[in-house]
């Protein structure tokens, strides 16, 4: 009787633990030190990289420089570009340009697809995500 108390328990501890892995697993990749990456297509100073003083002009330039676990932030604006996210990346709109705050209502980002037709944003990564 003990032996089998002792089998049964042990089978409930490897469960536990595998869920607790399984848990683990399906949340992604988590980077220690994410990027916050600045989209503004106002940007004209011919300086771009990203930072809030110099945004990228275009979404697609951000994805290209971010990595695993970073958040692109988008000012308002019409962006007509095709993008595919295929990193585990926060993509953000609703920006005012200069301050960065945020009011998805006043400062309205719009992606057109560059096509004028079909879909503008394809996420082919399982941890990637829109707000």
């Amino acid at each position: 009787m003990r032996s089998r108390l002792m089998a049964r328990t042990g089978l409930v501890l490897f469960a536990g633990l595998l869920l607790a892995l399984m848990g683990l697993l399906a949340s992604g990749p988590v980077r220690a030190d994410p990027t916050t990456i600045h989209v503004w297509c106002g940007n004209t100073s011919g300086i771009e990289d990203g930072t809030q003083e110099h945004p990228y002009n275009t979404i697609g330039e951000a994805l290209d420089a971010a990595s695993h676990g970073d958040v692109i932030l988008v000012a308002q604006g019409t962006y007509t570009q095709t993008i595919y996210i295929g990193k585990d990346i926060a993509l953000k709109g609703g920006y005012e340009p200069t301050s960065w705050a945020r009011d998805i209502s006043a400062y309205i980002t719009t992606i057109r697809p560059s096509s004028g037709r079909g879909v503008a944003v394809s996420i082919g990564y399982p941890y990637s995500h829109i707000a």
